[in-house]
């Protein structure tokens, strides 16, 4: 299971979780997570560090890992911006070990 650090941060940290059978989709779905982090966590947590976490699933299908997004427009458009911003750019947080 890949483990990156997203964000720094003082105190305890914040994990969000991925997964799925296609790889850039897990990424780009930690990015839209981190994106919406300090709104759903305690706010004694926002300054935390966010460490994500994504496993690469052959039973996960892309179908299946897209549905919930094909109901929220907004939410897969972020999605969609997120795996393309990666592909440009490249995925570049480090590992934690």
């Amino acid at each position: 299971m890949p483990a990156y650090l997203l964000r720094e941060g003082k105190g305890k940290a914040v994990v969000i979780y991925s997964r799925c059978e296609d790889e850039s989709l897990c990424r780009a779905e930690l990015l839209v997570m981190l994106g919406e982090v300090d709104a759903r966590v305690p706010a004694n947590l926002v300054h935390g560090p966010v460490h994500g976490y994504y496993d690469v699933d052959p039973t996960y299908t892309r179908e299946a890992f897209l549905r919930p997004y094909k109901e929220n427009p907004k939410r897969h458009a972020k999605l969609m911006d997120a795996k393309k911003t990666i592909a440009e750019n490249g995925w570049d947080f480090p590992a934690l070990v």
